[in-house]
């Protein structure tokens, strides 16, 4: 057991306290996660829920879709956008309304504003991915990203000083965070993940990726496992300098024997789309 006395039981306890996905939403991001989707069925929940609509409706009208004409049909809209761009906001709209009710210490090795900028760029370049080549899930890829490292939100809220902690035992000895982690507090950041997507019922394949995302699966020559995909996008957005801890950006060469061709393309367009964020601290 680690020197935390009784974080792994505190970190349990605010799993079980994380508030749930709104059920909308999270009807819509179970409908997307479907390979027999038709935009009906989009069109069908997005219409009946306001705050849905709204999103949809806001995102068709901005700048980023260059319409000179307001759209004020969700039926339009969803043609407009499309089922990825759909799917990529809808879990950016949910996960942001549970990320509103976290709140946590700002210290040298925590910064909650760091954590989304992580995980919002490790996900959107593990959905990237999924666009160069063939990856088990690909619908799941942009929810895995964005989950893969909630294991260090709940860590930072059952103990303020946990975080810090990991990382100096990390820095001295050498020993690889999760491991650190695991000697420190009894449980590591992969592992609570995993708890994190059975507690909002995510699907299996996300729950897997998240948990895996450091010990991913040996990669398949037909289609690429989802945890692999995370782990090399998580590694990624480490190396430009988005880690949750602030480090200098690093020279980064990515190894994936077999995905040299497309990784360097998935990574040309994750650069061109990228916007250096200016309040990450």
């Amino acid at each position: 057991m680690g020197v935390f006395n009784n974080l792994r039981q505190h970190c349990l306890k605010v799993v079980d306290r994380l508030p749930p996905i709104p059920g909308a939403t999270g009807r819509l991001l179970a409908i997307l996660a479907r390979r027999d989707l038709e935009a009906r069925d989009i069109v069908t929940l997005v219409e009946a829920d306001p705050v849905l609509a709204g999103h949809v409706l806001a995102l068709a009208n901005s700048g980023a879709y260059g319409r000179r004409r307001n759209v004020d049909s969700v039926k339009y809209a969803v043609a407009f956008i499309g089922v990825s761009a759909i799917r990529r906001n809808a879990v950016s709209w949910a996960m942001g309304s549970v990320f509103r009710h976290f709140h946590t210490a700002e210290n040298a090795a925590w910064s909650t504003t760091r954590f989304l900028t992580h995980s919002e760029q490790t996900a959107a370049l593990s959905d990237i991915f999924c666009d160069h080549f063939c990856v088990r899930n690909p619908e799941a890829a942009y929810m895995a990203g964005l989950t893969h490292d909630i294991g260090k939100l709940v860590i930072a809220m059952a103990n303020r000083d946990a975080p810090g902690e990991v990382l100096e035992f990390s820095r001295l000895t050498g020993t690889p965070m999760i491991e650190a982690e695991r000697e420190l507090l009894g449980i590591n950041h992969p592992e609570i993940s995993g708890m994190a997507a059975a507690r909002w019922n995510l699907p299996e394949a996300i729950g897997d990726a998240v948990h895996r995302h450091h010990n991913p699966e040996p990669d398949d020559a037909s289609a690429s496992p989802l945890s692999l995909v995370v782990a090399h996008a998580d590694n990624v957005v480490n190396s430009i300098g988005l880690g949750i801890v602030p480090e200098k950006p690093e020279s980064f060469e990515m190894c994936w024997p077999g995905r040299e061709s497309a990784a360097r393309a998935a990574l040309d367009s994750f650069r061109r789309t990228f916007t250096p964020p200016n309040d990450v601290r």
